[in-house]
Formats: structure tokens, C-alpha cells, sequence
């Protein structure tokens, strides 16, 4: 059974494995060093909420990384998701799409309106999961990214368009958004689930 958690310093060494294969994922150097003092950093300084995903062996098998933010045009608190892996030994288990479901829910739980994410391109597996979360492209705007925008309450739906731009990785990528935050129940068992 997979268990999402509220990552501590206990999981630091398994998350910085996990962390260091996401950041080889975009082509950075495999350096376990630097992501085991990034992740470190997060966790001590309080700086990033992370969770956690784990079938109950000591192996994590996937996590993702939120970072609290503002948006100053609509004043208000965001939540930006920007990192998410999980271990190729587990994907198409389901592990992405709890990971997502769980910032959705802790985005909705601490009063966060928005909820941003990135993607590159060509990362395909992570465009399937988003766009089965109800996630749409948004067609008028061209970045450099894949933008995701989850708005989590009504005011946001006065936002102009320019106020979705969400600065991301580095790369090719375009601009999704959605206009409110899907349940669980509305996507049931999407084809998405496969990606992860």
C-alpha cells in the first residue's frame, strides 16, 4: 500500500537519492553531495514542504516539493509545486498522481489560492498526469515552459492572463492552466495513471 507523508530529516538520505536522480533527469551531474545539502537545507530551514510517497519499505519511491510563495498582483498566497519524481521501479503505480492529489489537498487545507508547476516539454510522462488532473494548455500564451496553474478559490478567476505567467525550468515549454481544482473522483481511473 502506498503512503504519502510529511517528509522529515529521518528521510533525508533516501531523499536526496531521489532528488538526485530528478535532477539527472534534467541533465545536471550526478552529484549526491549536493542534492543530499539542498534537500538538507529545505527541511532545517523550513524553506520547502515536502512529501514523501513509500510502499513501507525504507526505499522512498517518489516525492514532491512545494515552495510557499506570494502572488503580488492578486495578493495572495501561493504554493509552488516545483519538483516531482518518482522512482522508475514504481511508476505507472500511482505514486505521481497521489503526490499531486496530496499538494492539491495541503494547498486547499492551509488556505493557498493558487497552486503553479513547470514542466519541461519533453517530459511527456509528467504532461499526461497534469492534463489527467484536468490541466489544460493554455493556447494564448507562448513561453518557454509548460506552465500548470490550479486556481483554488474564486478570486482568482478576475486574474488577467499575464498574472498566470510562472516562471519555470529552463527549456521549451508552454502554459496550462485550469479553472478550478478537480476532486479525485472527477478523473477516476484515467489512462494518466500509467505515466506514474
Amino acid at each position: 500500500m502506498i503512503k504519502i507523508t510529511l517528509a522529515n530529516e529521518e528521510h533525508l538520505d533516501e531523499l536526496a537519492r531521489l532528488f538526485n536522480l530528478y535532477r539527472i533527469f534534467y541533465e545536471q551531474k550526478d552529484d549526491i553531495d549536493r542534492a543530499r545539502d539542498f534537500i538538507k537545507n529545505r527541511l532545517t530551514n523550513e524553506e520547502s514542504i515536502i512529501f514523501i510517497s513509500t510502499d513501507g519499505s525504507e526505499k522512498l519511491n517518489g516525492f514532491i516539493q512545494l515552495y510557499p510563495s506570494f502572488c503580488s498582483v492578486s495578493t495572495i498566497p501561493i504554493l509552488i509545486l516545483y519538483d516531482l519524481y518518482v522512482d522508475q521501479n514504481h511508476r505507472g503505480e500511482g505514486v505521481g498522481r497521489l503526490l499531486m492529489n496530496q499538494a492539491r489537498d495541503f494547498a486547499k487545507e492551509n488556505d493557498y489560492k493558487r497552486l503553479e508547476l513547470s514542466t519541461a516539454k519533453d517530459n511527456f510522462i509528467g504532461q499526461s498526469l497534469y492534463k489527467s488532473l484536468g490541466y489544460e494548455l493554455d493556447e494564448d500564451l507562448i513561453t518557454e515552459d509548460y506552465n500548470f496553474l490550479n486556481i483554488l478559490t474564486d478570486v482568482e478567476n478576475e486574474m488577467t492572463q499575464q498574472d498566470d505567467l510562472v516562471m519555470g525550468d529552463e527549456g521549451d515549454q508552454e502554459q496550462y492552466d485550469i479553472t478550478e481544482l478537480p476532486d479525485d473522483d472527477d478523473y477516476g481511473d484515467n489512462d494518466g495513471d500509467e505515466t506514474f
